[in-house]
């Protein structure tokens, strides 16, 4: 099953996903990506094609502010559960608590690792859609391991 992420960043290129290094390792992991460079893009790609499984966004867009646009986004019946993962240039506990008082499923300071960003869009999905959890590159199990029996006493 393949995702699709919405990355909205003051910095996502018009050009070709692969063209950014962030775009492409979310397109090499497989998910479907598109992208909006301010609020008013986020708006209306959200109006015209739909949701996406995710909304990547960061705080800083050229026409607003991706904490208000998380909490303006969980204020509509359309959107309400649209998983949103934010992030921000302050890693700080005032934008992390920030964040998740807009109504941010996670936060993540940026810079970041790649590898991290991947595990956590992962997370929030699997949380968000239970259909995720089906996915073979998911990193933790549908459901828990049955237990092992005891071990036999020696006497």
């Amino acid at each position: 099953m393949t995702f699709s992420v919405l990355v909205a960043r003051a910095d996502a290129l018009e050009a070709a996903p692969s063209a950014h290094p962030l775009l492409e390792a979310l397109l090499r992991e497989g998910f479907a990506v598109e992208q909006a460079c301010s609020e008013a893009q986020v708006r209306a790609w959200l109006e015209s094609d739909g949701a996406p499984d995710l909304l990547l966004l960061d705080r800083h867009l050229p026409d607003g502010d991706g904490f208000a646009l998380c909490r303006a986004l969980r204020e509509q019946a359309r959107t309400r559960e649209l998983p949103v993962l934010l992030t921000a240039c302050e890693g700080g506990p005032e934008a992390r608590i920030a964040a998740l008082e807009a109504g941010a499923d996670d936060f993540l300071p940026r810079p970041c690792s790649r590898r991290e960003l991947l595990l956590r869009i992962r997370a929030v999905l699997r949380r968000a859609r239970p259909a995720a959890r089906a996915d073979p590159r998911a990193t933790t199990p549908a459901e828990p391991p049955a237990p092992r029996p005891p071990a036999p006493r020696s006497g």
